[in-house]
């Protein structure tokens, strides 16, 4: 992000603090707090990248390119089974570690972390990877990239995907 972007993000959060501190002292107003706190976060949030497109598309390459390495798996055949989402990764990601670097978000709402080989098992279009995948909502990989301070990626099953 160039200074001028991190100018105008500073300028922009102070703003919104500003507007809470407004609120808060005037008569009914003070609902506004929440909503301004809410702006705050989303302010500071990296945006979102989602790559589609279909089958062999080079979604994932074009992901690759971004980051200029090999983190989004290629194959010749279809390769990716699940929505991968590629993010910053900071001492506030609770539960990581090198040992298990994929945080796997399943559908029903919880996580567990897993090993680099559990998040191989999950790439194909065979049934045996399908069935893998059943349940789990999608894969959040964390990298620590200058890109990913300010993107977060998500590189998506093709469209026309079994």
């Amino acid at each position: 992000m160039t200074t001028d972007s991190h100018s105008l993000l500073k300028r922009t959060d102070e703003l919104l603090i500003t507007a809470s501190d407004f609120w808060s002292r005037i008569p009914g107003c003070t609902r506004l707090i929440p909503e301004t706190d809410c702006l705050r976060r989303k302010l500071l949030q990296p945006c979102v990248l989602a790559v589609g497109g279909k089958v062999k598309a080079g979604k994932s390459s074009f992901i690759n390119a971004l980051l200029g390495k090999q983190l989004a798996k290629v194959g010749e055949l279809e390769t990716t089974a699940t929505i991968n989402m590629f993010r910053h990764i900071s001492e506030a990601t609770p539960g990581y570690s090198p040992e298990r670097p994929v945080k796997v978000v399943w559908e029903n709402g919880s996580s567990t972390w897993e090993t680099a080989n559990f998040m191989d098992s999950l790439q194909g279009n065979d049934l045996e990877t399908l069935r893998r995948a059943e349940g789990i909502s999608h894969l959040e990989f964390y990298e620590n990239d200058p890109l990913l301070r300010e993107l977060t990626l998500v590189d998506t099953p093709g469209t026309d995907a079994v």
